[in-house]
């Protein structure tokens, strides 16, 4: 649609594409009504979704809105002949072909995600839970645990409770090391939120940052063994595929000091379930939070259940509030583009 143009509610429905790494909230329909948009979602999802599947589907779409995890290659744009904008979910777009989008007159744009800060936030309340014992802190204190002090309710008695409690070996956040395991978007969101309670942060990942990036994120690289045998907290951040699929086994455990916990809210399945339980059970590592399992909802007969040094969550870390949120404001950029203006965060490479 050429700059200027306008725009109103009567033209036929604007088709979007909406690539996500899971199915959307139920909501999508409020989002996104079907008097006005008609929205197409891959049959794949995440890193399986091809570049055969994508050519199929593009055709004829005015909006694609796209995270990480798919890469729109030249030829995808090429085929996507009606597209007017592809809407990046997340402020990294390297797996955009930019100038061929130039080249076919294709609007880009990016935008900063909740739904990364939501599991960022995530990540770090299960290291704070397991750190400040906060499940037995609070088992403690409603099965009347001040009572084995000796103590009255009506006195005040913090030096004595310290005392006593300690023996839980609460420890706190500063001046830790916290080795992040794979630096996307939601990596560095969990950094930047570390950084401010004073942690050291290391990181691993394929292809190393500048120097620029590492210094602005405040991060420094390690090798992934040197990461596991440094660190404090280790929490992963990854997508599941071949190559990550149990990257955290026996042999990894065993690397890990065993004061460390190990914090997973990216995919169940790059954590070997039973080797952790073992690592666990002997107490090889101090303690593990968990958001995802291999098998969802994780069975009631799991081993891990029977642990008191673990915390565990129901697959809740991006939280419904924050995608809801995000594809609101991904709706706005469209509209923004149907009445003829240019889109917010358009990102342009000559």
């Amino acid at each position: 649609m050429p700059a200027g143009a306008g725009w109103n509610m009567t033209q036929a429905k604007e088709k979007i594409l909406l690539c996500w790494p899971r199915n959307p909230h139920p909501q999508i329909n409020k989002i996104f009504p079907s008097r006005t948009f008609e929205v197409k979602i891959p049959s794949t999802c995440g890193a399986t979704c091809s570049e055969k599947e994508l050519l199929s589907l593009v055709s004829d779409v005015d909006f694609l809105v796209v995270r990480r995890y798919y890469q729109i290659t030249k030829k995808v744009i090429e085929n996507a002949r009606k597209l007017k904008l592809i809407q990046r979910a997340g402020l990294d777009y390297s797996n955009i072909d930019i100038r061929a989008a130039r080249q076919a007159g294709i609007m880009v744009s990016n935008m900063p995600m909740c739904i990364d800060a939501s599991v960022a936030e995530h990540t770090i309340l299960l290291m704070m839970a397991l750190s400040r014992k906060l499940i037995q802190s609070h088992q403690h204190v409603i099965n009347g645990g001040y009572e084995e002090f000796g103590l009255k309710p009506i006195k005040t008695n913090e030096y004595k409770i310290m005392n006593n409690w300690m023996r839980l070996s609460i420890h706190h956040l500063f001046h830790q090391t916290l080795g992040i395991i794979g630096l996307g978007e939601i990596g560095k969101a969990v950094a930047k939120r570390a950084n401010s309670l004073g942690m050291k942060v290391i990181y691993y990942k394929r292809t190393k940052l500048y120097v620029n990036e590492e210094s602005e994120l405040q991060v420094k690289y390690s090798d992934f063994h040197t990461l596991l045998e440094k660190s404090d907290f280790v929490t992963l951040h990854m997508p599941l595929t071949k190559q990550t699929r149990h990257l955290i086994g026996r042999k990894e455990l065993s690397i890990m000091k065993n004061t460390a916990f190990l914090i997973n809210t990216s995919r169940g399945g790059v954590i070997d379930e039973n080797a952790l339980y073992e690592a666990l059970k002997k107490k090889e590592i101090g303690g593990a939070g968990l958001d995802v399992f291999e098998r969802e909802p994780i069975p009631k007969n799991h081993p891990l259940l029977k642990l008191s040094n673990v915390v565990l969550t129901p697959h809740v870390g991006g939280g419904n509030g924050s995608l809801i949120y995000d594809l609101r404001r991904i709706k706005a950029n469209m509209i923004r583009v149907m009445k003829g203006k240019k889109p917010i965060n358009i990102v342009d490479v000559m």
